[in-house]
């Protein structure tokens, strides 16, 4: 089991429903108001204090963002980029967030790690 936090682009029932069955501690931004509106360093802020795993698409801003945490000795919990998959293709998407699950099982394993399945 680990802990993953879902970008707002990823459904919480169509994506996050499936891996809380896997037994994963899933929070989706999507599921809380507050969450939704924070800016993409708050998101990154929110994962790495609760020891979650981002699912996101977003490498565009969640690229450059962790680059400047290692210059400033500061980490993340892990990351794992769905570019090339569409934010309504849910199957795909839980697809491979359980293959990178698979390949890294433990939470241990992610910090600092960028998966693009």
């Amino acid at each position: 089991m680990v802990r993953l936090l879902l970008d707002a682009h990823h459904s919480p029932k169509r994506v996050g429903g499936p891996l809380r069955r896997d037994g994963h501690d899933v929070l989706a931004l999507a599921e809380e108001q507050a969450l939704e509106a924070l800016a993409d360093e708050q998101v990154l802020e929110l994962a790495a204090d609760e020891r979650r795993i981002l699912v996101t698409r977003n490498g565009k801003h969640f690229t450059p963002i962790p680059r400047a945490w290692a210059g400033a000795g500061q980490h993340h919990a892990g990351r794992t980029l769905m570019w090339a998959v569409p934010h309504d293709h849910y199957a795909e998407i839980v697809r491979r967030v359980r293959s990178a699950l698979a390949a890294y099982p433990a939470a241990t394993e992610w910090r600092d790690l960028v998966v693009a399945p």
